[in-house]
């Protein structure tokens, strides 16, 4: 999940962040939620998608110049799931018609 400067400051003060994508017939819903336990997860259940972020993990994220939080979960037969969460960045080199007002500022020359 990629977020902009005002979905972060959101997840830091409440500790709970929500999206939807409507498909028409069916709505996917993804989410963010600050817990207190150890561990990065996520689960999925019913079109819905929450990750777990430790409380400590986010706040040092969100206030830093850290890029990502990022972790791998065991699931069925023993497979890894890869999680990532990322501070959305500007395009410094083909930005388009997107407002980018939001973004935070790319590190990189090029992207």
């Amino acid at each position: 999940m990629r977020l902009p400067k005002s979905e972060v400051d959101f997840l830091l003060k409440h500790g709970y962040l929500e999206e939807a994508t409507d498909f028409g017939e069916t709505t996917f819903r993804y989410a963010i939620k600050s817990v207190e336990h150890e561990n990065m997860s996520a689960d999925f259940v019913n079109c819905n998608i929450v990750i777990y972020v430790p409380g400590a993990v986010l706040h040092q994220w969100g206030t830093s110049d850290q890029i990502n939080i990022a972790s791998t979960m065991t699931v069925g037969d023993g497979n890894q799931l890869s999680l990532l969460v990322e501070k959305d960045f500007k395009c410094t080199t083909a930005p388009g018609e997107e407002d980018q007002s939001d973004y935070f500022e790319n590190p990189a020359k090029n992207c």
